[in-house]
């Protein structure tokens, strides 16, 4: 099974501001995450993203969803599993239900999976922003991880796509 987190960022590396919003993303980052997503149909997040793109209406995805969270919540959908279990588990959940690609999201759950050696390719997309307080791609766990250039390319006029593979 293939992890790979694909994010949209500011120029100085914040996926979000402070209170998770994320309208400084444009057009393109957009369409071409929605066209990988509908690939893999396989989500993970973490409790944080899942509140902001519920309440922002992008959520569930199609396929099947996992929501990582300390705090037990039903599930009111057939797609979507909400756990307490570490990484590992979590994709086992979608290795029991055949996915091959698993798309990893949140400043908070990109760390843990990189820290864990999880992730196999990251897809960056650098938008034209700037601002110092919010969250970012990056968050909570130190770890260290080489990377290898796979492709760049740009996605409009102002947004540029990284495509890295990660070296073990």
């Amino acid at each position: 099974m293939k992890v790979i987190i694909y994010m949209s960022m500011t120029a100085n590396g914040y996926i979000a501001r402070r209170d998770g919003n994320t309208k400084f993303i444009l057009g393109a980052s957009d369409r071409d995450f929605r066209k990988v997503m509908s690939k893999a149909r396989a989500n993970l997040v973490g409790a944080g993203t899942y509140r902001k793109t519920l309440a922002n209406g992008n959520f569930p995805y199609k396929g099947l969803n996992v929501v990582m969270t300390r705090k037990p919540i039903k599930s009111r959908w057939k797609n979507v599993i909400f756990t307490d279990k570490g990484p590992e588990k979590a994709l086992k959940f979608f290795e029991e239900a055949g996915c091959r690609t698993v798309m990893v999201g949140g400043g908070r759950m990109n760390s843990l999976f990189m820290r864990k050696g999880l992730v196999d390719e990251l897809y960056i997309n650098i938008e034209p922003s700037i601002f110092t307080d919010g969250i970012r791609i990056f968050d909570g766990q130190d770890f260290e991880a080489k990377l290898k250039l796979v492709g760049a390319r740009r996605l409009s006029k102002n947004e540029m796509q990284l495509h890295y593979k990660v070296l073990r």
